[in-house]
């Protein structure tokens, strides 16, 4: 009888102690897994740094607009950018979470099919990058726009270090520089259109901004924005200019959204 007691006594000892083992085995096991999981990194956007954002961005759709609507930002610390019909520029900067500020200056406001990407960019309080796409998100974290970079990077840029600089070159051709007009003396006409395909300028009076392209000698203004000012006896003809059209290496003609001739710049220097 003490016999098969001490018996039963040993049973249940082991059979306690073999609960206590896969209990043990089975915490182990979750403790592992977790170890694991936090271990692998997390998946979805992370923070754009400003070197992965400078170059230029669309969203990768076709627009029946006068250009493509797009974004670019310089090394520099300027921006340019088009809805498809009005050009905007201004400043910009990002910190290490992604956070964005910029500024803007004025814009032209004819009605567009394009996209409004300046207004996006604006409105944006971080920039994102997912797989390779640009998230522009506002202060809840939705999603304002998705953007795309413009051209496959080469050079410089495909081995992880893009050339800003060769970007704007290609962008924007070889007229970069100031343009002006014959004008009366104490009056300043002139477009200086800067490597980085953003437009700063005097109509004589008031000031204008914007952005701007080239293309077989013909130079694209992104839709040019001016101060509304009221000068007496200036004319402000350079105000209305849509492009201009290269005579050579140191001429343009400047014509209206119509094509029509309404002027004549000079490269500086």
């Amino acid at each position: 009888m003490r016999f098969r007691t001490l018996s039963a006594v040993s049973g249940a000892a082991a059979l306690g102690l073999s609960v206590l083992l896969t209990l043990s085995a089975c915490a182990g096991s979750s403790s592992s897994t977790g170890a694991d999981a936090s271990d692998d990194p997390a998946a979805g956007p992370v923070p754009a740094t400003a070197e992965q954002l400078v170059g230029t961005w669309v969203t990768g759709e076709s627009y029946d607009s006068p250009e493509l609507p797009f974004l670019a930002f310089a090394a520099d610390g300027s921006w340019s950018g088009s809805d498809g019909c009005n050009g905007n520029s201004g400043e910009w900067s990002i910190s290490s979470d992604g956070a964005l500020t910029t500024s803007a200056g004025l814009s032209t406001l004819m009605a567009c099919s394009g996209a409004p990407l300046p207004k996006s960019l604006t409105k944006a309080s971080k920039a994102l990058l997912d797989d390779g796409s640009l998230l522009l998100t506002d202060s809840d974290g939705a999603t304002i726009v998705t953007l795309v970079p413009s051209d496959e990077p080469t050079g410089d840029a495909a081995a992880g270090e893009p050339s800003a600089d060769a970007s704007a070159e290609a962008a924007t051709g070889g007229a970069a520089g100031t343009w002006r007009a014959e004008a009366p003396a104490g009056v300043d006409v002139h477009l200086t259109l800067e490597s980085d395909g953003t437009v700063q300028g005097s109509d004589g009076c008031n000031t204008l901004t914007g952005s701007w392209t080239e293309a077989d000698g013909v130079v694209t203004l992104g839709g040019l924005a001016s101060t509304r000012k009221a000068c007496d006896g200036v004319d402000t003809w350079l105000s209305r200019a849509n492009a201009l059209s290269l005579d050579g290496s140191s001429s343009a003609t400047v014509v209206d959204a119509a094509g029509a001739p309404i002027g004549t710049l000079r490269l500086d220097g």
